[in-house]
């Protein structure tokens, strides 16, 4: 029977210490050259001792490889692909320790891919909250992209709300004509894209076909479709748009343009008889925040 004194002792402190120092003495056990079980082996052909429990125990990619009766759970050497030594040694090394080498602009990506691979979403956590931290108008176009791809629905959102904020900033850096003609539709379709106007929207959708014409020029009819060159002028339309090469030789640009000079040459008639009735100005038209 436990005493009074047994029954108020708290063994937090000592289970935890007890668990560290398993840990640690395993990983020695594998640094030492001694009491391991499997060789992990790299792309760049480096071996990596390491434990079949531990591995598994701390990722769910191993945890099916070794329990799940696939073939590597009786095999001493295992090949690992699309990863090189220096970041599965970090990530083994995470796993015995709870230590995760730096993550910096020049790895972020590569652990990223590691914490994918062997579904490790404490990594994979503190990946995006580098991400997060590293969040600038120069490349908040390119952390979308990544976490558009990998599923990371609050890193895209906050990137989709800071490219909406600071549009005009960020057609500004070179980034911007590398952007995915995916992500520029969905923020020429956002009502809170900010601008005080369409005529820089239009401008820097322009350079963005521009910067890569053969390529892009097919995309221009869907591009300009979610410009709003209804809520310009007239003089603009007449003087910058239809002028461009890149829309009056396009029969499809053509066509957009020339149903908004129509709505313009009915602008002060009867407004039923308005050729665009569908249009709204952004959110923040005329009124840029900062």
């Amino acid at each position: 029977m436990a005493t009074a004194v047994e029954e108020n002792m708290d063994l937090s402190q000592y289970k935890n210490g007890r668990h560290e120092l398993s840990y640690s003495k395993l990983n020695e056990f594998r640094k030492g050259d001694i009491a391991w079980d499997v060789t992990l082996k790299s792309t760049d052909g480096d071996e990596i001792h390491a434990h079949k429990c531990v591995l598994a125990s701390q990722s769910e990619y191993f945890e099916r490889m070794f329990v799940g009766g696939f073939r590597e759970a009786t095999q001493d050497v295992i090949q690992m692909n699309n990863i090189s030594s220096v970041i599965l040694n970090n990530i083994i090394d995470f796993m015995y320790t709870g230590v995760l080498v730096k993550i910096e602009k020049n790895n972020v990506l590569r652990i990223l891919n590691a914490a994918d691979m062997f579904q490790m979403e404490d990594v994979r956590d503190k990946c995006i909250k580098y991400y997060m931290c590293l969040l600038h108008d120069s490349n908040c176009l390119e952390i979308k992209e990544i976490a558009d791809t990998r599923a990371m629905t609050t890193l895209s959102e906050i990137c989709l709300n800071h490219a909406l904020k600071h549009f005009l900033l960020i057609a500004e850096y070179p980034s911007f004509l590398d952007a995915d003609v995916t992500h520029l539709l969905q923020l020429l379709k956002d009502d809170n894209l900010n601008s005080p106007n369409e005529e820089p929207v239009y401008r820097a959708v322009m350079k963005w076909v521009q910067y890569d014409e053969i390529r892009r020029k097919h995309l221009l009819p869907d591009l300009l479709e979610n410009i709003r060159l209804v809520f310009t002028s007239k003089d603009f339309v007449d003087q910058e748009v239809m002028t461009n090469p890149l829309v009056f030789s396009n029969p499809e640009c053509y066509k957009i343009v020339k149903k908004v000079i129509l709505h313009f040459n009915f602008k002060y008639g009867d407004s039923l008889s308005k050729i665009i009735t569908n249009a709204k100005p952004r959110t923040n038209a005329n009124r840029v925040i900062v």
